[in-house]
This record gives C-alpha cells, structure tokens and sequence, in this order.
C-alpha cells in the first residue's frame, strides 16, 4: 500500500519566507561526470545473468558480436552479455524521456531509478505519466501544489499526475470528453493516484477554476448539461458535492479491497469513475461503476492473505 503522503506546508508564520510548494519537485543532486569524459570512457550497459540489477553499466572492452560485448565495471571486473549504448550524465536532468537519446530498457530503467532515488516518482513519457510508488511520504501534494499546476502549461512545471488532471479538466471546459487511465500491476498506485486526480478536480472547482478562461485555450463548457440536477448555485452545494465525491473512496475499498502478499490495500475490482461538470466547470456530480470483482475471496484466501476489509 502506497504510503500516506504528506501536503506541502502552507507559507510560514512570523513574516519568514514561505517555501516554494515544488522544492520537492526538483532534482538536487548533479552529474558525478561530464559529458566528454563520460564519452572518452565508452560507457555501455550489460545484461547480465544471475545479476540483482539485471543491467550493470561499465566501460566497453571489447565487441564479442554485433549484440554482444565484454565491459569492465567499476570494481574491475570483467563481464560479458548482451551490450546496450547508454545516455550521457546531462541527460538525467530531463523530465520527458521522449527527449532521451537512447530509449532502450537500460537506458529507461536508469533514468526513473535516478529519479526515484531523488524522491521524484513522476517522470513523463511522451503522452504519459509514469508514477513509481515511493512506499514513503513525500511532500509534494496539497492545495499549495494544486494552485501552481492550475492552468499552467505540462512543460513549465514538473512532471506531476495534477498536470494529467488539469490537463484532463481543461479539455472538459474546451467542451471535450476526457479520459484517464490509471494502469500498472498490484501496488503501483492506482488506487492512491485516482484519489489525487480526484482530489485535484475537487481542489480546482472548489477554488473557482472552473470559472477562470485562458484566453485561446480554454472557456467554459456549454454542451456538459445534467438534466433536472443543479449544484452550484451556492457555494455550500458546491462543497458538499465534492466533500461526497472524496467521501465515496473509503466504501469502495472497504467492499472492494483487501491485504495481498503484495499489496496491504489492494484492489480486488476494477472500477470507472465518471465526473460530470455543469456549464460552469463546477462538479455537478459523479457516478461508479465496478467490474470483475473478486468474489471467491468471500470464501477463501491465499495464504497470508485476508477478505475484504469490511469482514
């Protein structure tokens, strides 16, 4: 279960500098070398057998054949496998690895596992949004950083899954259907990045986004119309729909996740989410649906497992 995570703290009392709410969002730490020595070395990555890594990374000795190489490791070490090219150290600062020059599977596992050992779970990849479950707490949620992804453009801030959200809101008020898909296997986060793109959307609307046009890029919906339903009048209608929104995650997971070998809240269900807006950009309201639940697990568990939360 991904951890809970912490909101970014509000500006500081006393009249002392706030912090900046992306200060967690930036890579700190710089390259242990430069590009041409980093060239000179003929630097390669080497699949490996029996290795924890997989891929190791060393300096290219020689070429076995046209896939395969012997490369001496830091330690000095020789090895031999199945050899692959390897980007250079500037290259880490990229946030989109479509601007990688090397794409191959070493090259990509390195970059997010740079990333990561940063605290930075969020790496863009091209359209997507590659979200590795940091299985601790990171500042880098709340209102402070929902505000700054607000309208702002996908490039100018980093990578974020609120960017994904707005982005999404937008085409909502550009008067176009949007679609998010959260995918990955047991424990990656699903779960807990669907509850922050909820969480954004009801941040944004409960701010009054949803009545703020960018001019030449987004004005408000007129075709998104819930017949014989209208929430925002007031304001304390338009709050208590989206206090209803949030509230409707803890139901779901008591009768729908449960503890796995791999995953202490994992879903046992696939469901879809459906956000409606009035013309206004304001959520109007919000319907579930669920599929392919797991109902064997009512009567019997893998070992180590456990039923549903709720039993």
């Amino acid at each position: 279960k991904m951890a809970s995570l912490l909101s970014v703290p509000s500006a500081a009392s006393g009249g002392r500098k706030a912090q900046d709410p992306l200060q967690h969002l930036q890579v700190t730490v710089g390259e242990s070398v430069d590009d041409r020595t980093w060239a000179a070395k003929n630097v390669r990555w080497v699949r490996v057998a029996d290795s924890q890594d997989v891929f190791v990374q060393g300096t290219l000795e020689r070429k076995i054949d046209d896939s395969h190489i012997e490369a001496r490791l830091k330690d000095g070490t020789l090895v031999s496998g199945e050899g692959f090219e390897a980007n250079p150290p500037t290259l880490y600062k990229e946030t989109n690895m479509s601007q990688l020059s090397i794409l191959n599977d070493p090259a990509v596992l390195d970059h997010l596992r740079f990333r990561y050992r940063q605290n930075l779970i969020h790496t863009y990849s091209g359209l997507f949004l590659v979200v590795v479950n940091p299985y601790q707490p990171v500042s880098i949620y709340g209102a402070d950083v929902a505000e700054r992804y607000a309208s702002a453009a996908r490039d100018s801030l980093p990578p974020h899954v609120y960017a994904v959200a707005d982005e999404a809101y937008r085409g909502v008020l550009r008067d176009s259907n949007q679609c998010i898909l959260c995918t990955g296997e047991s424990g990656a986060g699903k779960t807990e990045n669907t509850k922050r793109i909820i969480e954004y959307l009801t941040t944004a609307t409960r701010a009054g986004t949803g009545k703020r046009q960018q001019p030449g890029s987004v004005r408000r919906a007129q075709s998104v119309r819930i017949p014989n339903l209208s929430v925002a009048g007031t304001s304390g209608q338009q709050s208590d729909v989206n206090k209803k929104l949030i509230q409707a995650n803890p139901a779901l997971e008591a009768f729908g996740n449960a503890m796995t070998c791999k995953n202490d809240n994992s879903s046992r269900f696939g469901k879809m989410i459906q956000i409606y807006f009035d013309s206004n950009g304001f959520i109007a309201r919000c319907a579930c649906e669920t599929f392919l639940l797991e109902k064997s697990r009512t009567v019997g568990q893998a070992p180590g497992e456990r039923n549903f939360h709720v039993f």
